[in-house]
């Protein structure tokens, strides 16, 4: 990853005015000198990048190496976008060649730039090209030095008579020209520009999805707004409607938060109790199901090469295999797949009732996973022995283990 220097231009390309940014860098330990294009935004502002990452501490770096290929970007580019990140967007404008591009495109458009006091960067120029390419109406907002509400997309989704009212509003409140449009709305609404600023700062400093009413409702208390949130979370939970003004804002916040507090452990400790019951209704089912398989299958046993092979006679039985040689019987719940039968457990051990080896046989009467004793991760190792596999098989040849899966 390189880490560069931007700059930018304004070319014509099938008749479409594009902005380039390139990146350049000089010498490093890893790359010599170079330049690479990464980003393009055309005059409808359309954006595609490459090569290009973003790193938390380094910002935006560059790869070389990487596919040159034209993406759309999966990052944000606002710093590219808005030309932060280029030096020339530091004071200098557009050269005559490219005043000449646009122009030539959209000869209207030079109206609207003649009218503009600001330094006519390449990334200016684009973002004010494409809002009066939006509505032309765009010119009458530079003439007025109306900066807030240029390309401000908001405004420009407006329908007239909005608009005609927002400006009618700035006409009548000179300071209102260096507003945001949020703000000239917020004060039409019929509040005051020093509650805006005041919840402003409220929102800055405590989030910024607090409300205009909660806020009012906070009083600007600040520290108020984290058992406020807290309150409205658990009264959701506790199946209040929370666009009701009575349980929205309540009269007094910290009784109605203890009230729903209580309320919410209460619902908690009923679903506790209602998991608990399920629970201990799958595990006796699970069980009843489970002895079911193996009543089938507990006579059905072999003895060959001092071995015996054998169903495990009930749940104990299969913890105790799983603790001796190891395995994960209960933790993959192998006792599940047993009493929905997905599968059957066959056990390996010694005449004396010492655990050998655990084998997996499927539906089809396939055997799935056979191992010994795992605690060794060496699947060679794991495996059990000649004599294990051997007597395994005399099992598999005289009983033709074979079901159909359950639905």
């Amino acid at each position: 990853m390189i880490r560069a220097t931007y700059s930018d231009f304004i070319t014509t390309e099938d008749g479409r005015i594009v902005r380039h940014v390139v990146a350049s860098w000089g010498d490093t330990r890893t790359h010599g000198e170079g330049e690479l294009e990464v980003y393009r935004m055309d005059d409808e502002g359309n954006e595609k990048v490459r090569c290009l990452a973003f790193m938390p501490i380094g910002g935006y770096m560059v790869e070389p190496q990487a596919p040159r290929e034209w993406a759309k970007p999966i990052m944000n580019c606002n710093a590219f976008r808005n030309g932060d990140i280029c030096y020339r967007t530091g004071g200098y404008s557009i050269d005559d060649a490219e005043l000449d591009r646009i122009l030539a495109v959209y000869p209207d458009f030079k109206w609207t730039l003649q009218k503009d006091t600001h330094h006519h960067s390449p990334a200016y120029v684009m973002r004010l090209l494409i809002a009066w390419k939006k509505d032309h109406r765009t010119e009458l907002l530079v003439g007025a030095h109306l900066d807030n509400l240029v390309a401000n997309g908001n405004f420009l989704r407006m329908k007239n008579e909005r608009q005609k009212a927002v400006l009618a509003f700035i006409r009548k409140t000179p300071e209102a020209e260096l507003w945001t449009l949020a703000k000239i709305l917020f004060v039409m609404h019929g509040h005051t520009p020093e509650e805006y600023d005041a919840w402003l700062r409220f929102r800055t400093d405590w989030g910024t999805c607090c409300a205009f009413d909660v806020f009012k409702y906070l009083n600007g208390y600040r520290a108020g707004l984290h058992m406020y949130n807290d309150y409205i979370r658990m009264a959701m939970r506790a199946g209040h409607d929370v666009k009701d003004p009575y349980w929205k804002f309540p009269k007094e916040l910290k009784k109605a938060h203890d009230k729903v507090m209580k309320e919410v452990e209460r619902i908690e400790a009923a679903e506790r109790l209602a998991r608990k019951k399920e629970a201990t209704r799958r595990e006796r089912e699970k069980k009843a199901n489970f002895e079911k398989v193996v009543g089938k299958w507990i006579r059905k046993k072999v003895r060959k090469n001092g071995l015996v092979v054998s169903i495990p006679v009930d749940i104990k039985s299969v913890q105790h295999q799983a603790k001796v040689l190891h395995q994960c019987l209960v933790s993959a719940d192998y006792i599940g797949k047993m009493a929905e039968k997905r599968c059957l457990l066959v056990f390996i051990a010694t005449r004396e009732g010492a655990p050998v080896a655990t084998a997996e046989i499927l539906p089809s009467g396939k055997v799935g996973q056979f191992y010994g004793d795992e605690r060794s991760r060496e699947s060679e190792k794991m495996k059990p022995g000649k004599e294990a596999r051997e007597a395994l098989d005399a099992w598999l040849h005289k009983f033709k283990p074979k079901w159909r899966k359950a639905a």
